[in-house]
């Protein structure tokens, strides 16, 4: 009987934890599958190697266009422009802070 496949390690996992109107969304990044990922490359015009250097550098518009993809799974209707983002509401997914209420 053939060993089961596991899936292939990656060197780090790039994981957030986003405070936005009032929720905090967890994004796994290699949770995106292919479709998100076009709507997101075709969003900010830039190649998939480009969109995880920039959520690297924590790119504003990038964690903005990740995480209004992901609210499209429930939010079919969500614009880009109506996800606002400050660098003090993301967070690593296992930081203490992403448990936090948002700020008033």
């Amino acid at each position: 009987m053939p060993a089961k496949r596991q899936p292939a390690q990656r060197a780090s996992r790039q994981q957030f934890a986003i405070l936005c109107d009032g929720k905090r969304y967890v994004i796994e990044v290699d949770d995106l599958d292919r479709h998100e990922w076009r709507d997101i490359k075709t969003a900010l015009g830039m190649s998939q190697m480009e969109v995880l250097g920039a959520l690297a550098s924590l790119d504003l518009d990038t964690l903005a266009a990740v995480l209004w993809r992901v609210r499209r799974r429930e939010e079919s209707e969500l614009a880009l422009d109506d996800v606002n983002l400050r660098l003090k509401d993301v967070f690593d997914a296992d930081e203490d802070g992403a448990s936090a209420d948002p700020p008033d």
